[in-house]
């Protein structure tokens, strides 16, 4: 038994070491789909927002409608990235423009990073006539990915939020001791005096 070494390699390690080659399967099959993919995954992010909202970012003019483009670009260099390396990281770097606005629109945490997931629905669409077990495997460690790539958005989001927040409260000071001065000059107080 010459595969003794082999059997002592832990069990996900095995799959992996026999997926590589549905892995670029897989690959193969959404790079040559991309477009479709990509136009189905923002159709599924526009119905996030209101009718007229959605068929106004549904236009990528750069000039025009700059949030589109955005949205758009950020789609596709997704995509893009997920077809060639999937790290998690560099995936979810593709998605920071579009975080950052959806970070300053009013949306709930879980819908504003939710549309991540959206996308194993519509590569499982995508793919559902190919479906084998090589690729239901592959499918796995994809939505593995697109997990990953969902927290570190969601983390990315939350710290976006923060920023915004501060923003908001520094500008409530300051208006709130612009106020304050105005009132003291008004009724003769100079900083710093006492009643």
């Amino acid at each position: 038994m010459s595969g003794g070494a082999q059997t002592a390699t832990p069990l996900r390690k095995t799959e992996s070491a026999f997926a590589v080659e549905d892995v670029s399967m897989l690959k193969d099959i959404l790079t040559m789909r991309k477009s479709a993919i990509a136009g189905k995954w923002l159709e599924k992010i526009l119905e996030s927002y209101p009718p007229d909202s959605r068929k106004f970012f549904g236009k990528d003019d750069p000039f025009g409608n700059p949030v589109g483009h955005v949205i758009a670009d950020s789609v596709n260099s997704f995509i893009d990235e997920l077809t060639q390396a999937a790290s998690p990281e560099r995936a979810a770097a593709c998605l920071d423009e579009f975080i950052r606005i959806r970070a300053v629109q009013e949306f709930s945490p879980g819908i504003a990073v939710g549309f991540v997931l959206r996308l194993k629905e519509v590569i499982r669409e995508s793919i559902k006539d190919e479906l084998n077990d090589g690729l239901k495997n592959q499918l796995t460690e994809l939505d593995e990915i697109i997990d990953m790539v969902t927290l570190n958005v969601f983390d990315k989001y939350m710290e976006y939020r923060e920023k915004v927040f501060a923003i908001k409260a520094n500008e409530i000071r300051n208006r709130s001791m612009k106020m304050i001065e105005r009132i003291n000059r008004k009724y003769g107080f100079e900083p710093g005096e006492e009643d």
